[in-house]
């Protein structure tokens, strides 16, 4: 009776971890000065009315070549600021009580790693208390 338990308990863990279905839904998109790249903001939720929910931005270039890195995973919000620079570096601005899950300091290492620096991301907790900022595009 114990292993029948046991099996079907692990049985219904595996089940439910192979079928976990995550719908994406695109938020909105912020180029870089130049137009070489794009970051992306993607909402991704899945699991049924209890599941989770996730913010993540990928970096993608707009040349034609297949290129998207994932540069980070946050928590849900609906302020977040991307922010690109001249050197087509990007800073990702977030309110204080949003949760980083995951965080990569580069999105193109064939730039990050060249002495000009670009391809960069950088990241900055900002307090949007009272404050009527959303999320935006700064290029």
């Amino acid at each position: 009776m114990r292993v029948a338990l046991l099996v079907g308990a692990f049985s219904s863990l595996f089940l439910t971890g192979c079928f976990f279905e995550a719908n994406e839904d695109f938020i909105f998109e912020c180029r870089s000065s130049d137009g070489q790249y794009a970051a992306e903001l993607v909402s991704v939720s899945g699991g049924g009315a209890a599941g989770a929910r996730y913010l993540k931005v990928f970096v993608k270039r707009l040349n034609g070549k297949d290129f998207k890195s994932q540069v980070a995973m946050t928590s849900t919000s609906n302020k977040l600021i991307m922010e690109w620079d001249e050197r087509q570096n990007l800073t990702l601005i977030v309110d204080n009580n949003v949760k980083i899950h995951s965080f990569k300091n580069y999105f193109d290492e064939s730039k990050y790693w060249k002495v000009e620096g670009g391809g960069a991301v950088f990241f900055r907790y900002k307090n949007f208390a009272g404050n009527g900022e959303v999320s935006q595009c700064i290029n």
